[in-house]
């Protein structure tokens, strides 16, 4: 994928009309009223919010599944990461780079949205010279602002989030990483 299709893909981007791999975005429109349903663009009706909003990560699959729905969430999902961004978290190790996704998601979420006026543009995309695999992993699992979360995990965006919803976030993101690096135990080199 070229840089400029790449920069083109936002958190609103559809691909519907794709014969291969439709793809949509569930995100509401501002000014829409309630949570999110179905696509903006062409109404399809896809995901089993229920499901995907109980949070859990025993059924993680379902989620990733549901996630890769979305254009912008299947485009993280699959873009090929640099060899520099690999190499680098590879060569980190578990410990360290888990800590680096805790703290990435801690960073990006830990403010309400009412007190954050950069939320939605606080996590570096894959094309920025600063994007980490964590970023990655934060963007393909709406982990990335408070507004994401809220219609993906149903997390209100202007609550403090419970050690418990922290937890699932960085697990989540954490699934991401290994799905894209690649298993390894905690305290080991991958």
């Amino acid at each position: 994928m070229t840089d400029q299709i790449a920069l083109r893909i936002t958190c609103t981007s559809t691909d519907c009309e794709n014969a291969e791999t439709p793809t949509h975005c569930f995100k509401p429109k501002r000014g829409q009223p309630g949570p999110p349903g179905t696509c903006r663009e062409c109404g399809a009706d896809l995901i089993d919010w229920d499901r995907v909003h109980e949070r859990n990560l025993a059924d993680g699959a379902n989620t990733f599944t549901a996630l890769e729905n979305e254009t912008f969430r299947r485009h993280m999902m699959h873009v090929d990461v640099p060899e520099k961004i690999r190499d680098l978290a590879l060569g980190r190790g578990a410990d360290v780079l888990r800590a680096r996704t805790e703290k990435a998601v801690r960073s990006a979420l830990s403010k309400p949205r009412s007190q954050n006026a950069w939320d939605g543009r606080q996590t570096p995309r894959e094309t920025s010279d600063s994007a980490r695999i964590q970023h990655y992993a934060q963007h393909a699992t709406a982990t990335c602002c408070r507004q994401c979360l809220e219609y993906w995990h149903d997390i209100p965006a202007d609550d403090e989030l419970s050690d418990e919803q922290l937890r699932y976030c960085l697990d989540l993101a954490w699934a991401y990483v290994e799905r894209r690096l690649g298993p390894f135990d905690e305290g080991e080199e991958p």
